[in-house]
This record gives C-alpha cells, structure tokens and sequence, in this order.
C-alpha cells in the first residue's frame, strides 16, 4: 500500500531508546545515557533472543483458562495478537471462528481462523474481548524450540500506547493514548485489498469471505475498485479504506468496481464477522 525502502531492525535499535508515539506518528531517537522515563510509563522487562524480543503476558480464554504465553513483539505486524497453537497444548481455538487469511508473508497467504479470547493482560494493563489470529505451523521449529514463543503481539495492541523500546535496559515503557479504550475490530466487510500502480491508487480485492457483506453483494476475487463512497480510487489511501472498512457495523459502503472490462455498482452495509 505504500513504497518502503527499508527496515529499522535489531542493530539500530540495540544502541538507542526508541520511542513510537502512534498518535502524532512520529518515532523519537535517545542516548540511551540521558534517557528517563516519564512517570505515567509503565516498565515491562523483555528478553532478547536471537536479536528478537519477547515479553510474558496473560491470555484468559473463554472457558477463563489462564496461559502465561511468551509472545514476539512484532512492531510491524497489524495484528493486535497470534496465538499459535501448537506451541502449547493449552492454546484452544475459540468455538466461534472464522476460517480466513491471516496475513501475507514471502511465500504468498498464511491461512489460519480468527477468534476472541476474554481477556489479555500485559503487568496491569487487561485488555478484553481481544481478536486474535489462531495459526498453526507459522514459526519455524527450531526457532520456537529455542525461543519457547507461543505467538506475537502487533500493531493493534502497541498502537494503544506511546512505546517505548530500550533494547540497552531490556524495557519496554508503555503509556496509553487516546486508542487504548476502543474495541478490537476485524474488517467488517469480508474483503482484502492490495494497493498498485506509481501511485498505490489501484486496489484490487484479492480475497473475499464467504457469506460477509461483500460476497453478499456480489463482490470476488480480482475486482478493481474505481470509487468508494463517492470518492475515486486515486482520492484515497490503502489505509484509509481499510479504516473505513473497520468502522461502525450499519455503516453503508457503496462501491464502483471494474470486473473485466464491466464496470458494476454495489452496496453492502457493515457487519461484524467475529
């Protein structure tokens, strides 16, 4: 959905402290030396293995089984928590679930199911009906037999906060921000997009789940979308539309799409999945 030229990975955040602040989107570099956390951050010890760091939380299940799990903290991952379930027996896919795609890596669609759990808690912060992606062979083996991770946690929960990340003092320092009360939603409309063209303003609808709104309407895999509520595809971002396909259930999409040269209007309204 947009041009990356590169990655701020392990070696550079090794020798600062780093600050995320979501809300004015602006990443801020300190000397570790000088650094002091402000009074409302709350510290969290993290542990770096294989140049990787993972912090202990607590994931309650519906049943109200408590499992200490080991996650990766995945900055640049959107979701919010992955559970994978093999990495202990205790894991259970939720009785509600959704059998979908849930994400994209190099070797192209990482299928798996989506459920909730009752709660997730990180040190005093508790979380609850928090959507998580269930996934089942995702890590490598010996990467989880070294590491013991049960999953990771992403943008959707880290997003909730100003991060802050001293690799040097192995702290994680979190502070809420103004998204840290708001619910844990998945695309309302049952379709994913990818972004093309010089400038990212092409969008093709490259999975559709069955029976949500969008397949309802009659939309598939392959359309092209021209113009969403009124506005032309060259008008909006990739991250845009995707906000607006989190939004309000009732909220009413309207849609021109390009389907092989056929040029077609839908309309479907918004409907939580799960």
């Amino acid at each position: 959905g947009m041009n990356v030229h590169g990655i701020i990975g392990h070696e550079f955040f090794n020798h600062f402290v780093v600050k995320v602040d979501y809300d004015r989107k602006l990443i801020t570099v300190y000397d570790p030396e000088v650094y002091r956390p402000r009074r409302r951050d709350t510290a969290i010890p993290f542990s770096i293995e294989q140049g990787r760091p993972y912090i202990a939380v607590t994931v309650i299940q519906d049943d109200d089984t408590k499992i200490n799990a080991k996650l990766l903290i995945d900055s640049g991952a959107s979701h919010g928590l992955m559970l994978e379930t093999d990495t202990k027996e205790e894991i259970s896919l939720p009785d509600k679930n959704l059998s979908t795609i849930i994400g994209w890596g190099l070797g192209g669609e990482l299928a798996g199911h989506l459920g909730r759990i009752k709660a997730l808690k990180i040190k005093s912060f508790m979380f609850k009906d928090v959507l998580v992606s269930f996934a089942e062979d995702y890590s490598d083996p010996e990467a989880t037999r070294v590491t013991g991770r049960n999953g990771s946690i992403g943008g959707d929960v880290l997003s909730r906060f100003t991060t802050t990340f001293d690799y040097p003092g192995n702290t994680l320092y979190l502070r809420k921000n103004r998204a840290y009360r708001y619910p844990f939603e998945y695309n309302l409309s049952g379709i994913d997009l990818v972004a093309s063209g010089r400038g990212y303003d092409s969008f093709r609808i490259i999975h559709v789940i069955g029976n949500s709104p969008a397949w309802h309407a009659g939309i598939r895999n392959g359309d092209i979308i021209l113009v969403i509520n009124g506005k032309l595809s060259s008008d909006v971002s990739l991250s845009e539309i995707n906000t607006l396909l989190r939004s309000r259930p009732g909220t009413k999409i309207n849609l021109t799409i390009n389907r092989d040269a056929e040029i077609m209007r839908v309309s479907f309204r918004l409907r939580r999945l799960i």
